[in-house]
């Protein structure tokens, strides 16, 4: 059940980072400021980009049952995608030109999504180990036929269904 949810937190992710692309394409690079002009149109997408990219990375990998939620990995396919979107593509594309802000704001965006993903992985622990401990109330009152440990059981389950938004539970 938390894997189905998880994985329903990472396609709205992905439809919220495509959603400001859009937004950004169609709407904020067309600000009248300057310096919000400029930065909606040479950065900002560079910001969403290792967002994106990461966020699609973990669906995928969910797929398999493994993540990437390390700084250091994240920090490495965003260098390693870095080198290939600002220096490796002048050989393909002769009108592209490297920049080193790219990189920037690259880097910024990695970080940004490493702090989000750590905060969903601490709401999310925090919702298995209420897993846990409602296992173990089941397990208690089954064993000592306790009525008090039941009820206790059945509000905490029930407590742990409205923290997932679950209607029914089959």
């Amino acid at each position: 059940m938390l894997n189905k949810l998880q994985k329903c937190h990472r396609m709205e992710n992905l439809t919220i980072l495509i959603s400001l692309y859009i937004l950004n394409t169609l709407i904020l690079s067309n600000i009248s400021n300057f310096q919000l002009k400029y930065f909606f149109n040479c950065y900002f997408n560079d910001l969403l980009a290792p967002l994106l990219l990461l966020a699609y990375i973990n669906l995928l990998l969910s797929i398999i049952g493994k993540k990437v939620y390390s700084l250091k990995h994240m920090v490495l396919i965003i260098i390693l995608c870095s080198f290939v979107w600002e220096y490796l593509i002048i050989f393909f594309k002769q009108s592209s030109v490297p920049d080193p802000l790219d990189v920037f704001f690259y880097l910024i965006g990695t970080l940004i999504y490493w702090i989000i993903t750590k905060k969903l992985i601490n709401i999310s622990g925090d919702k298995v180990d209420s897993q846990k401990k409602i296992e173990e109330l089941y397990v208690e009152s089954n064993q000592t036929n306790n009525l008090e440990l039941l009820i206790q059981f059945r509000g905490s389950l029930c407590h742990l269904c409205n923290d997932f938004r679950i209607v029914s539970f089959n």
